[in-house]
Order: structure tokens, then sequence, then C-alpha cells
């Protein structure tokens, strides 16, 4: 998971820390000039394989095959800092399909980053919106057309990534873990930093990854990534077969 958004780069940025292939890149915030091709080095698979889609404000580039979007924006305005312009937070969700192991529903979020906004009340904000939500989701065959699937409802989540701008420890957090049965993943590893902003130093995790349900995270890094005031995060989640 990655924000690109934080600077204006003019060529993919450079991580100081060796990565290893990855079966899903989410690039959130991406900017929309910057040619997204070299990421490609950073993604596991033959170009056969691979599939990428534009989630509303974020990128997905994978080795599984993408057969379903849903992307969305939450208001804050009535709450947000009268001397500050209000910004939409958004929530984006991909479908993968795994071959003999069934689909995959990914959450990409980014929430409102003005301290003075209860974190209590964005994560309740955030989960009546994806309760309450109908909205037209778009599907994708195998042979890549494309569908519009109207008066859709928002898939249970088996990942959970994004800039929660609330710290991992943050009491706010509990209900998203208990109405999905989620995990933060530092915290079940609970090795190597946990740290996402500011980089490079990093003092506070607001870049979370979750698991839900029988997913169980077995690593989690995060990387310094040139010229981005957040850090790349990584994990590698294990889930049984249906």
């Amino acid at each position: 998971y990655l924000i690109l958004a934080a600077r204006t780069p003019t060529a993919w940025p450079a991580v100081q820390d060796p990565l290893d292939p990855l079966d899903v890149l989410v690039i959130a915030n991406r900017v929309g000039h910057v040619d997204l091709d070299p990421a490609w080095q950073w993604v596991a698979g033959t170009e056969d394989e691979r599939d990428a889609v534009n989630a509303g404000r974020c990128m997905v580039m994978a080795k599984l095959p993408i057969r379903r979007t849903i992307s969305t924006s939450l208001d804050f305005s009535d709450v947000w800092p009268e001397d500050d312009t209000p910004d939409r937070a958004w929530l984006s969700v991909v479908e993968f399909d795994r071959p003999q192991r069934g689909q995959l529903t990914l959450w990409v979020v980014d929430l409102p980053s003005p301290i003075s906004i209860s974190r209590t009340l964005v994560i309740d904000r955030l989960l009546e919106h994806a309760r309450s939500l109908q909205v037209t989701a778009c599907t994708f065959d195998e042979a890549g057309r494309r569908r519009a699937e109207r008066n859709s409802t928002l898939p249970t989540p088996d990942l959970i990534v994004g800039d929660f701008n609330t710290p991992r420890w943050s009491p706010a957090l509990s209900p998203i873990e208990d109405v999905f049965d989620a995990r933060e993943v530092s915290s079940q590893v609970a090795i190597g930093p946990a740290g996402t902003f500011p980089s490079p130093r990093s003092f506070w995790p607001i870049d979370l990854f979750y698991t839900t349900g029988r997913g169980q995270a077995v690593a989690h890094e995060t990387h310094v990534v040139e010229g981005l005031r957040h850090r790349l995060v990584t994990a590698t989640v294990q889930r049984p077969a249906p």
C-alpha cells in the first residue's frame, strides 16, 4: 500500500529497502500525470497474468484478476475546521478472483486528517456509510469487458488498508475490529517498526492494514520511499481456501 500524492513526482520513486514482488499493489491518492508503468517492477507475475484498475482515487495493480470495483466518497464538511478547505474522504472496493481459492475483497480508505475532527465520529460515519450505501459497481468478465451493476451494496472485506489518520492504538478503531472481526497486521506480527508518518522517521502508525475473518498475517514491514511523506506498508497474509 503506497500513498503517491504526498509529493509531485516526475518519475517513479525508489525504495531504500529491498522489496519482494507483490501480489497486489495499491497506490492511494494517485497523481494523474505520473507514469505508473515502472510500478510493474514491484508486481509479481507475467504480463499476461497481471491486471490493473483505477478505483476512484486509487490505482490497484495485481497479479490476480480483478472482477469488480466500487468507489464512493464521504462528506465531512460539516465538521471540517473553518479555516481550512474541506477535502472528501473516500472508500474504494476491489474484488479479485483467486483460482481454486475463491474471491478476495479489498477495501481501501482515506479518512480526514484534521486532528480537530473526532476519530470516533470518523469511524462511525465510515461504517454507517458502508452499511447504507447503494451504488453502481463495475464488473469485469474474463475478457475484460466492463458492465455496470446498479444498486450494489458493499461486500464484506477480507483486507482493509488505508490512511486512517488515526494511530493504531486509538479506541476509535474498535468498531472496525468488532464489525469485521478485524485485526491490525502490525499488532499481529509485532516485529519491526509500525510507524508510517512522517517518513522517514515515522512516529505515527496511521497507515493501517487489517485482516478480517480467517485471514492471518505472517509478515509486516514498512519501507522508506524516496520523496514520499508516508512509508510504504507491505504485509503477507494467509487465508485458508473456502
